[in-house]
């Protein structure tokens, strides 16, 4: 969409940002107020000739949570973000990565299961907990002594192809759970979720197989449709 009219009506929508990094590694935080006009570009540093940064940009392409904008004077095309963290809760965690915790009883068992079976890989420990890298998130076992483990997932990893990570697990020794009261779960421990009025589309058709840890966790892995 070309010209500079922009379609978002309330306070929130009108709100923008973007990140530059220059020449020199110096990153430019810069918030964009849009108007009837375009938006109008305002630094919170000096820009690249020294001077503040105030103009108003041409919207010259909106999608639901970007806008594209053109700055003639110095032909500067940037892309704007929709700043949702407006509130201090979301400004807080909206954008920040989540740290995953799970109680074991047994740490040599866990360091060897989650380690050697699954594959993580093992950060460091102390008398805290175990602390995994599962992928760019980080997983922090805390030894517990009287603990029961809960009877519901309590970690689970999106697969790209469920069928070969179940095949690979259980040849590790990984013993897939089967419920009796589960419709439609496979022999391999593979269930597949319906979909329709109650189910929530993010759910619907996806597939979804259980196992446990050495302490009784629950665990999943799962194939979500694309």
């Amino acid at each position: 969409m070309s010209g500079a009219k922009f379609r978002g009506s309330s306070a929130e929508d009108k709100h923008w940002h973007q990140l530059n990094v220059d020449n020199h590694g110096h990153v430019h935080a810069f918030e964009g107020t849009a108007g009837a006009h375009g938006i109008e570009y305002s630094g919170v540093r000096k820009n690249e000739a020294g001077g503040d940064v105030l103009n108003r940009m041409k919207i010259v392409g909106e999608g639901a949570n970007r806008v594209k904008v053109w700055w003639r004077t110095t032909a500067y095309e940037a892309i704007y973000s929709r700043a949702h963290n407006t509130n201090k809760e979301g400004r807080m965690l909206g954008t920040s990565k989540i740290v995953a915790f799970a109680a074991v009883r047994d740490r040599d068992a866990a360091r060897k299961f989650y380690r050697d079976t699954l594959g993580l890989k093992l950060l460091g420990e102390d008398q805290f907990a175990l602390v995994f890298d599962a992928n760019g998130t980080m997983l922090r076992l805390s030894p517990v002594k009287d603990w029961t483990p809960p009877q519901f997932t309590v970690l689970g990893w999106e697969v790209r192809d469920i069928e070969a990570t179940v095949k690979d697990l259980r040849s590790a020794g990984v013993e897939f759970q089967r419920y009796p009261w589960m419709k439609d779960q496979a022999e391999t421990g593979i269930w597949t979720s319906p979909s329709g009025p109650g189910v929530a589309a993010v759910h619907a058709g996806a597939r979804v197989a259980w196992f446990k840890d050495p302490d009784g966790n629950v665990l999943s892995v799962s194939q979500h449709p694309e």
